[in-house]
């Protein structure tokens, strides 16, 4: 996945955006490397594309094996949908569950069953 790198530098940069517990910790001898600057901040260019696998350097706090840590890209994907949608669950008639369905898809919605 891809994005834009103003993009990245306003979810890096928001608070609330990380997990709590988690950091973001690139190798200095790797690719990533060349998008940050020596005071940890991003050195991207706002308009080009970057792959977020150049990103995949969370860290957990904990030292307990069985932290999932979830990788840059799922972080990402789910701060930018949070920018523009809204996810609501509700509960529908069966009878009118095709019909609530198809009106929310012209809209645009992703339905999620």
């Amino acid at each position: 996945m891809k994005a834009l790198g103003q993009d990245i530098f306003d979810f890096y940069s928001e608070d609330g955006s990380w997990p709590k517990g988690f950091y973001y910790d690139p190798p200095t001898d790797e690719p990533s490397s060349e998008i940050m600057n020596e005071d940890g901040s991003l050195a991207l260019d706002p308009s080009e594309k970057y792959d977020l696998s150049l990103f995949d350097y969370v860290c957990s706090e904990s030292d307990d094996d069985s932290v999932h840590i979830p990788s840059f890209a799922t972080m990402f994907r789910k701060w930018k949908d949070a920018q523009t949608c809204t996810t609501v669950s509700v509960k529908i008639p069966k009878d009118k569950t095709d019909k609530v369905l198809n009106m929310l898809s012209g809209f645009g919605c992703k339905v999620i069953k």
